[in-house]
């Protein structure tokens, strides 16, 4: 599915041409964007925010994805959510904190106006109160959401299948992102919980993509069908400039927990898994300068209790988030859900803070606080871990270069 994301330029300011100084109102930036079903995405150059012109630029999810697994045609409240979140995920990413000039100041609460077409704009408009309070904690913006009548129906909610009458809803429906607490979770289902589970990954890049498919290949449980995977790819297909854009991607969580939650709702289960441990979850700071918000929030729980909520209320029904890690350290759920056959498995998780590191020959740089966390966690409980899949080998007794890093 293709989107129209056309920026609007600043609230503040009817022309950004006759802008002489930096539009800030508050002590911050504000953007305004319009999100609607056509074929791709506009911008124009803003006045100390710039990002040369240009005009085609696509904003995509896979739609079809979801709609095959489920073997119907998608209803517009499932459409209107994913694309809601791909709209929050744009938004973001085109929304700079820092402007183009160097010695520009990096302001890190930015003003959002977001509108944004779905069939019944009267219902949505009633209810995003819960949907800003989940937002607002996740990425620390203001947030303004408009929502305006779609005019056309998407192919998703218009094509037929088969009915598949011998399907079985899942017993367990689970966000799988590729990393070793994802993988710990889906372990820890399989063997524990049982029954026929559903995974559901969100991936915006091919080393993702194909990281995540090298993890499912080594589990003895995928050989056994003890689980179907759901992949549904969403961003950006060729970001013509990407000088500008942001980096911090705070809204990504967004994106992956509403997908998994709209996998929850077509499956017509009630409750989504997600494996992450507490300190991972809560995200303790683990320098100075990360206090507050400026740690991420992705699976923090307040934003998971919120973002269920807002789902809850949009689609009619109850929804719940499960953190069943949530009150154990990474060596503890380790302990708990792995061991030493699966060394294969742990071998091709990854959980790299820079991955995918396209200017590297391993995806985990091996020096991030993640990257030291899970070696820290895995050498904890006796865990194979080779530190061949590392650029740097935080064991060895050298110091690391950044040619080694692929920085």
């Amino acid at each position: 599915m293709n989107f129209l994301f056309n920026e609007r330029g600043w609230r503040r300011s009817p022309s950004p041409k006759s802008v002489s100084s930096a539009p800030i109102h508050n002590g911050r930036p504000e953007f305004n964007f319009d999100f609607s079903p056509v074929k791709g995405m506009n911008r124009e150059k803003v006045h100390q925010w710039p990002i040369e012109g240009f005009r085609g630029q696509k904003a995509v999810v896979d739609l079809k994805a979801l709609a095959s697994w489920a073997k119907r045609s998608l209803m517009a409240v499932e459409t209107d959510w994913i694309n809601l979140a791909l709209a929050i995920y744009s938004a973001d990413r085109f929304a700079s904190r820092r402007p183009s000039v160097a010695s520009g100041e990096k302001y890190w609460r930015r003003s959002i106006t977001l509108n944004v077409a779905v069939a019944e704009p009267d219902r949505w408009n009633s209810l995003k109160h819960a949907i800003l309070d989940a937002l607002v904690f996740l990425t620390d913006d203001d947030w303004v959401l408009n929502f305006t009548q779609r005019e056309i129906d998407l192919d998703e909610e218009m094509q037929m299948f088969f009915p598949d009458t011998n399907r079985d809803h899942p017993s367990w429906v689970c966000l799988f992102s590729g990393g070793l607490d994802s993988l710990a979770g889906l372990k820890h289902l399989s063997h524990q919980v049982g029954g026929k589970g559903l995974l559901v990954s969100g991936w915006t890049n091919e080393r993702l993509r194909c990281g995540q498919e090298e993890l499912i290949s080594k589990l003895p449980e995928h050989r056994g069908s003890s689980f179907e995977w759901l992949q549904v790819h969403y961003g950006f297909p060729r970001i013509q400039d990407s000088t500008f854009v942001e980096s911090s991607q705070r809204s990504r969580g967004w994106m992956h927990v509403a997908l998994g939650l709209a996998a929850v709702v077509v499956s017509n289960h009630g409750v989504l898994d997600v494996r992450e441990n507490g300190i991972g979850a809560i995200n303790l700071p683990t320098e100075f300068s990360q206090t507050g918000s400026h740690t991420s929030r992705a699976v923090h729980p307040v934003f998971l209790s919120r973002i269920a909520k807002a789902a809850s209320l949009v689609f009619g029904r109850t929804l719940r988030i499960q953190q069943s890690a949530l009150f154990e350290t990474k060596g503890e759920l380790l302990r708990r859900t792995l061991h030493s056959g699966d060394a294969d498995a742990i071998n091709a998780s990854f959980s790299c803070e820079i991955f995918p590191n396209y200017n590297a020959k391993q995806s985990q740089c091996g020096v991030c606080p993640s990257c030291l966390v899970r070696r820290a966690a895995l050498g904890s409980v006796g865990l194979p871990d080779s530190g061949k899949r590392y650029s740097f080998d935080a064991k060895s007794h050298i110091l690391p270069t950044k040619k080694a890093l692929g920085m």
